[in-house]
């Protein structure tokens, strides 16, 4: 058996606002430190829950210029990646008694935007390195909402990436606030992204919203 190397590092934020024409600033956020990140990850896992995000940079390094590609992955493959995703998170979700989250083609292409960003410009954060937050990035892509949130992640060496990602989301209480709902924001849609790193990291972006 292949042995799997994997490192896991996952943030989330809650953004909400009574805005019906965005979704506005992100409501109370409480700073909190992120966890020491070991000098070897192999077989670690790392999550953080802080309602404000905090950067967690990727162990590999930046290119002579700064930037690292997106490794494109094959259309489909990637395709099938964020549809698990939602099927893994919708399933979550009936099995408590909620409904499943409606589709948003917007959020995915900005979801997958934000993922591939994180890997090209080597950061690891809800804010990218222009001081765009999530709400600030849905303004910009004209998607209006009353309420949002973000969980983003990252993973290495695991045979389905995917359910990795939920999986830690769901053992995490932030996370599982965003997939579950249950600070009441209302959740209707959703929209999944994903890039790969040339050494095979998958980055992983999820946005809901109210409309």
């Amino acid at each position: 058996m292949m042995r799997l190397q994997a490192a896991l590092l996952i943030m989330a934020v809650i953004l909400a606002s009574s805005l019906a024409n965005g979704c506005g600033p992100r409501a109370g956020p409480v700073a909190a430190s992120p966890p020491e990140k070991p000098d070897n990850l192999q077989g670690m896992a790392l999550s953080s829950s802080q309602a404000s995000p905090t950067q967690a940079t990727p162990g590999d390094t930046a290119t002579a210029a700064g930037e690292r590609a997106a490794e494109k992955p094959g259309q489909d493959k990637a395709s099938a990646m964020e549809k698990r995703i939602k099927e893994l998170v919708d399933r979550e979700r009936v099995s408590r008694g909620l409904k499943p989250l409606a589709w948003n083609e917007a959020l995915g292409v900005l979801a997958r935007a934000h993922s591939e960003d994180m890997v090209k410009r080597d950061f690891f954060d809800h804010t990218n390195p222009d001081g765009l937050e999530p709400q600030d990035r849905l303004k910009k892509a004209g998607i209006a909402c009353r309420a949002s949130a973000e969980n983003i992640a990252t993973n290495q060496g695991y045979e389905d990436a995917a359910a990795e990602a939920v999986k830690s989301w769901m053992g995490s209480e932030g996370h599982r606030a965003n997939i579950l709902d249950t600070r009441g924001y209302g959740f209707n849609e959703t929209g999944t992204g994903i890039a790969q790193a040339p050494d095979g990291t998958w980055y992983f972006t999820q946005l809901f919203i109210k409309k």
